[in-house]
């Protein structure tokens, strides 16, 4: 393996590719930002991710007047996101020059290349080297992979900004050892051909920033909710492209997003070009005003659509619309989904999150059982004590999902992509209730751990796999004309899946990282019982 590594260092073309503007929400500095807004009895725009690093950078600086609060841990933390936010200068990053006098043990942001002058303007070069290791114990498969790539990112002057990611991948092994991870089993190339070994992963966005108004175009991932189960968009694969905007002043933050996804695929059989995959485009739309009514309290309001069937439409371009009135006047082909949340500082350190969606609603059929009267409910509490020293994060959160929720008659029109639901792996017609901890031991040492119970009721399908009865548990199969009226909420073929999923972070040195996943679950429809280690290098 250390062999297979090597020679493709030296024989594959490095990218030019730094540091990222766009911040997902699987950043630690996420949590930290989370952890101390709320201690401090003040509630965060976190609804919708990526965030520009600049917001950031600036939400940081808030926070140092409380650096009295901070433990001994949250201080080298804190410093160590001050260094990879803030200003990025030749005095303290490190860059590769030479081996011999390269500082692979300094804790200063690395590069391959950087450059700054005066003038604002700053470009960074990265060279990015990761190997991972598969192993699924329930039929004893194993899989390495092996990506190598880098990261370019440069800043024009006070408000321009990009970014561009590019990686390419060999993979050895049996690929049932990532049959059960997003990551690689939505990969085309990886998965279209089972002899295939060669797979590539890019990211990249560009930004124009002013106080109070940013606009993102973008390929990566987008996350749209509150909580763990961040139940609207979440763990986006394959990534989305899309373009964002940003709006805040005072008690209002504005957001709006549209993004691309796919359709099932198709195969169409041809004599002469030897078959066809026919996948047509669909699109995703996401707006939410936010209002702070008091340091401690905010709501959100907003809307979410997928249509399809034609190019990009002007109505659901524009942010400031109401997409349920525009879905009307587009002869109610698409699927339009409407939501509030509430979140609220509580006492003892810790937060409460509400909230509802609903993806159709007839208000005359309300209580009735009738199919078409879709929501989705999600609630939980986040607390973060500090237990023995060990700044911590634990979360008790629910998410009942009724059926037919984020599916529709027209199929292309669900929320999902490839087939995938956009909102990650819980099905309509299910509860499910979510215990979390995480901690970290020390600046360089995370680790976390959940466990999921999942009461769904699943469709009724032949030997064949045809669909025999429908009961909304299926993103992929919308209500027809023939399926019953009215459907009870967990009404269908019983099922219970118990799910346990733990992962440990290690940065021995700035910009490398040790990282263990584990994952079980269990169900009458079968299990999940896999591990991944990955060794991440950056330069």
């Amino acid at each position: 393996m250390i062999r297979i590594f090597l020679l493709l260092l030296i024989i594959l073309p490095g990218y030019i590719i730094s540091q990222e503007f766009q911040i997902n929400k699987s950043h630690p500095v996420n949590g930290f930002l989370d952890r101390y807004y709320t201690i401090t009895g003040r509630t965060i725009e976190n609804f919708l991710y990526p965030v520009h690093r600049d917001v950031i950078f600036s939400r940081l600086n808030e926070l140092s007047v409380y650096d009295s609060l901070f433990t001994k841990t949250d201080k080298e933390l804190f410093n160590q996101f001050i260094s990879e936010f803030g200003p990025q200068t030749d005095v303290n990053v490190k860059q590769l020059t030479s081996f011999e006098n390269y500082e692979f043990l300094s804790e200063k942001e690395s590069y391959f290349y950087f450059s700054n002058s005066s003038d604002s303007f700053s470009v960074g070069i990265n060279l990015i080297a990761e190997i991972g290791y598969h192993s699924n114990f329930s039929d004893g498969s194993s899989a390495n992979t092996v990506l190598l790539g880098g990261d370019l990112s440069a800043r024009f002057g006070k408000h321009v900004t990009f970014n561009l990611r590019g990686l390419n991948g060999i993979f050895s092994g049996n690929k049932s050892a990532i049959r059960d991870q997003r990551r690689y089993n939505s990969n085309y190339k990886l998965t279209d051909d089972p002899n295939s070994a060669f797979y590539d992963e890019t990211e990249g966005n560009i930004s124009l920033t002013y106080p109070g108004v940013s606009f993102t175009l973008a390929r990566g991932d987008l996350s749209a909710g509150l909580g763990q189960f961040s139940p609207m968009i979440r763990d986006l694969y394959p990534r989305s492209d899309f373009f964002s905007l940003n709006l805040s002043y005072g008690i209002l933050n504005y957001t709006f997003a549209h993004g691309s996804l796919l359709a099932e695929s198709v195969y169409l059989g041809d004599s002469i070009t030897g078959g066809i995959r026919e996948i047509p485009e669909k699109y995703i739309v996401f707006h939410k005003a936010s209002f702070s009514i008091s340091e401690a309290v905010k709501m959100h309001f907003g809307e979410m659509v997928v249509y399809s069937g034609r190019g990009m439409d002007p109505g659901y371009l524009n942010p400031f619309n109401f997409y349920k009135t525009v879905e009307h006047s587009r002869v109610d082909r698409d699927n339009t989904a409407l939501f509030t949340a509430f979140e609220s500082v509580l006492p003892y350190s810790s937060k409460f999150y509400l909230t509802l969606l609903m993806d159709d609603i007839d208000y005359a059929k309300l209580g009735s059982g009738w199919w078409g009267n879709q929501t989705l409910l999600h609630g939980g509490i986040t607390s973060f004590p500090v237990i023995s020293y060990v700044p911590t994060e634990i979360s008790l959160e629910i998410l009942q999902i009724q059926p037919y929720v984020f599916s529709h008659r027209i199929k292309r029109n669900n929320f999902a992509n490839l087939s995938v639901p956009v909102w990650g792996e819980f099905s309509p017609n299910s509860v499910n209730y979510l215990i979390s901890a995480g901690g970290w031991f020390s600046d360089k040492f995370y680790s976390k751990m959940s466990y999921t119970f999942t009461q769904r009721a699943l469709n009724e399908y032949d030997s064949a796999g045809n669909l025999v009865k429908n009961y909304g548990s299926n993103v992929n199969e919308g209500h027809r004309s023939f399926d019953s009226e009215t459907i009870g909420f967990l009404e269908g073929i019983k099922d219970k899946v118990h799910s346990f999923e733990a992962g440990v972070i290690y940065q021995p040195v700035n910009n490398y990282f040790l990282k263990l996943i584990y994952k079980f679950s269990d169900s009458s429809v079968g299990n999940t019982n896999f591990a991944s280690f990955y060794l991440t290098i950056k330069l």
